[in-house]
């Protein structure tokens, strides 16, 4: 789960380093949680999603100033560690 805010002048560079491991993006999964951000983290992070479908989930949600402990929608439960 990746936790966002206001990180987009970081957001390509971290993404960019997630899907280059050599552990292959069938066996990852990446959850981006957006708390709200006003700059362009959303518009990055659905730009990703949209090239790994299978890989990355966004979820945009009203600020709350910390992600809850469980994200409605998701697909944690398929990570298996």
């Amino acid at each position: 789960m990746v936790p966002t805010y206001n990180v987009g002048a970081y957001l390509d560079e971290f993404l960019s380093s997630v899907v280059r491991q050599s552990t292959g993006l069938e066996n990852v999964e990446i959850i981006i949680v957006d708390d709200g951000a006003t700059d362009q983290s959303g518009a990055i992070a659905r730009r990703w999603q949209s090239c790994y479908p299978d890989a990355i989930t966004y979820i945009h949600q009203e600020n709350q100033d910390f992600p809850p402990p469980a994200i409605p929608g998701s697909r944690m439960p398929r990570a298996t560690g």
